[in-house]
């Protein structure tokens, strides 16, 4: 049940970093096109 919810946790994680990277990469690429 523990190894469970850590993979959960550690999927989520890697969700949301791949969120803010993609976010991040976005913005950078407005304010290079200005």
């Amino acid at each position: 049940m523990i190894g469970r919810a850590k993979s959960l946790n550690v999927q989520a994680y890697d969700l949301i970093s791949d969120a803010i990277i993609q976010s991040i990469i976005k913005r950078n690429e407005i304010y290079s096109e200005q």
